[in-house]
């Protein structure tokens, strides 16, 4: 287990010693993807192992799983509890290094200094994978104006009314 909450961890001797970290984290102590929620209640867990690739860049691969995360479904206005799994694919570059000479199988993580805090990469992943749009799995909504599989007959004039409208001299 790890307190990853404001710990700050030098990457290079996390990748060179080829680590493990693996724990839970509140997810309230992740503003960024608390804000796309209805509630910051619950954990993720976390687990991510730093490692160099065959060129000597920093990798880190890992897995981070959140249930019970709380949006607004976008049909109905209610809540949605979903469940959230995501694989964390990273190679963590320098500011002048460059991304386009890369290979494809991993994500940019650019980073300024030596070490960096693990929460702010939890929290960003998090955010990349929330679902676009919140839905229940089989959410029906029904609306003043009837039925969705009513059907409407196709040689009706559509314009039919307007002539009981109009003045008739």
């Amino acid at each position: 287990m790890f307190d990853v909450h404001l710990s700050l961890v030098d990457l290079r001797r996390l990748c060179d010693a080829q680590q493990e970290m693996q724990g839970h984290i509140s997810l309230a102590k992740l503003p960024g993807s608390c804000s796309y929620m209805q509630s910051d209640a619950g954990a993720a867990w976390v687990w991510l192992k730093f490692q160099r690739s065959h060129d000597s860049h920093l990798v880190i691969t890992g897995q981070i799983n959140a249930d019970g995360l709380q949006m607004v479904c976008q049909r109905c206005l209610n809540l949605v509890t979903l469940p959230l799994k995501t694989t964390v694919n990273l190679i963590v570059l320098g500011p002048q290094q460059q991304i386009d000479q890369l290979s494809v199988e991993y994500d940019p993580w650019v980073i300024s200094g030596k070490r960096m805090k693990l929460i702010e990469l939890i929290d960003h992943e998090l955010m990349l994978n929330l679902p676009i749009i919140a839905v229940h799995p089989n959410c029906e909504i029904q609306t003043k104006y009837g039925d969705r599989k009513q059907q409407i007959d196709s040689n009706a004039n559509p314009f039919g009314r307007l002539a009981q409208l109009l003045p008739k001299n």
